[in-house]
Protein backbone atom coordinates (compact mmCIF):
# COMPACT_ATOMS: atom_id res chain seq x y z
CA UNK A 1 0.00 0.00 0.00
CA UNK A 2 1.63 3.25 -1.24
CA UNK A 3 1.62 6.16 1.48
CA UNK A 4 0.94 9.59 0.49
CA UNK A 5 2.68 11.50 3.49
CA UNK A 6 5.52 10.99 5.82
CA UNK A 7 7.31 13.13 7.97
CA UNK A 8 11.20 13.71 8.78
CA UNK A 9 12.49 15.15 11.74
CA UNK A 10 15.93 17.33 12.79
CA UNK A 11 17.13 16.47 16.23
CA UNK A 12 19.44 18.83 17.90
CA UNK A 13 20.35 20.00 21.22
CA UNK A 14 17.50 20.64 23.09
CA UNK A 15 15.28 21.09 19.89
CA UNK A 16 13.41 18.90 17.60
CA UNK A 17 12.03 20.04 14.55
CA UNK A 18 9.27 17.85 12.15
CA UNK A 19 7.37 18.22 8.92
CA UNK A 20 4.61 16.47 7.60
CA UNK A 21 4.74 16.09 3.57
CA UNK A 22 1.84 15.12 1.60
CA UNK A 23 2.53 14.11 -2.08
CA UNK A 24 0.43 16.26 -4.40
CA UNK A 25 0.26 15.96 -7.82
CA UNK A 26 2.51 18.89 -8.20
CA UNK A 27 5.02 17.39 -5.83
CA UNK A 28 4.43 17.61 -2.21
CA UNK A 29 3.08 20.04 0.32
CA UNK A 30 4.20 20.78 4.07
CA UNK A 31 1.07 19.88 5.63
CA UNK A 32 1.94 20.23 9.30
CA UNK A 33 5.52 21.30 10.92
CA UNK A 34 6.49 22.20 14.31
CA UNK A 35 9.40 23.00 16.51
CA UNK A 36 9.52 21.54 20.19
CA UNK A 37 12.19 22.49 22.90
CA UNK A 38 13.43 19.73 24.73
CA UNK A 39 15.12 19.92 27.98
CA UNK A 40 18.80 18.68 27.43
CA UNK A 41 18.98 15.31 28.46
CA UNK A 42 22.17 15.40 30.50
CA UNK A 43 19.47 17.58 32.91
CA UNK A 44 17.60 14.79 33.21
CA UNK A 45 17.50 11.13 34.74
CA UNK A 46 21.06 9.75 35.78
CA UNK A 47 24.41 10.10 34.71
CA UNK A 48 24.18 6.95 32.56
CA UNK A 49 21.03 8.83 30.53
CA UNK A 50 18.06 6.59 32.56
CA UNK A 51 15.12 8.35 31.05
CA UNK A 52 16.53 9.42 27.98
CA UNK A 53 13.70 7.45 25.50
CA UNK A 54 10.75 8.86 27.52
CA UNK A 55 11.58 12.47 26.77
CA UNK A 56 12.41 11.52 23.34
CA UNK A 57 9.20 9.81 22.59
CA UNK A 58 6.99 12.61 24.69
CA UNK A 59 8.35 14.72 22.93
CA UNK A 60 6.86 12.98 19.54
CA UNK A 61 3.43 12.15 20.23
CA UNK A 62 2.30 14.58 17.88
CA UNK A 63 3.60 13.19 15.06
CA UNK A 64 1.07 10.49 13.20
CA UNK A 65 2.65 9.50 10.08
CA UNK A 66 5.78 7.27 9.06
CA UNK A 67 8.91 8.78 10.17
CA UNK A 68 12.35 9.00 8.07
Amino acid sequence: MARDSITGLLVAPEVLEWATLQKTKSGGDVIASDRLAIPALADLGSAQGDGDADVFADSVKPIKTPVV
